[in-house]
């Protein structure tokens, strides 16, 4: 593979992995507010799919696969938001009426 070829891919990888970040985290907006399980559903899987993406450039491309990871904060803010929604309706009934 010539040097060409290799950034050619790298930089297609990095605008796939941009790409189905951003479209995981602003998925739920094309919802109307009282639908949530689809929403919730399509983006936990949007954000597996993010985390196999980064995970295989990294281990293929080593050092340079960590600009992978400039998608994390929005691939990984909705499931951090239902993390954190499930911690405390367990902790307290009350936050979650």
């Amino acid at each position: 593979m010539t040097q060409v070829e290799h950034v050619t891919i790298s930089q297609g990888l990095v605008v796939s992995s941009l790409v189905t970040a951003s479209f995981g985290c602003f998925f739920s907006y094309l919802f109307s507010p009282g639908r949530w399980d689809v929403p919730i559903r399509i983006r936990v899987c949007l954000a597996l799919v993010w985390f196999v993406t980064p995970a295989v450039c990294i281990f293929r491309f080593r050092k340079k696969g960590l600009w992978f990871l400039v998608g994390a904060p929005l691939a990984l803010y909705w499931p951090f938001v239902l993390l954190m929604l499930v911690v405390s309706c367990s902790l307290e009934v009350r936050h979650c009426l």
